[in-house]
């Protein structure tokens, strides 16, 4: 049985194949964590239950995305 930290693993490498490595200001992070939140606002007013588990693991990986862009610079390759 997969876990939630899998289904958030398995997101993340979908959107890295999708967009690349992204490095984006907090700005950008924020509009595009705010437009998953309004697919799951979407999906929780048509009471699709699986659209909201694809949208909230969608979120999280997001998030986890927008801390590691924080956590490393792409300018030097180094942790910051």
């Amino acid at each position: 049985m997969q876990t939630f930290q899998d289904f958030i693993q398995q997101e993340r490498e979908y959107q890295d194949r999708k967009w690349g490595k992204q490095n984006h200001p907090d700005e950008k992070w924020l509009a595009i964590f705010v437009e998953e939140v309004g697919e799951m606002s979407k999906a929780i007013l048509e009471k699709n239950d699986v659209e909201l588990f694809e949208e909230i693991v969608q979120a999280a990986a997001v998030l986890q995305a927008w801390v590691t862009s924080r956590l490393f610079d792409f300018s030097t390759g180094e942790d910051g």
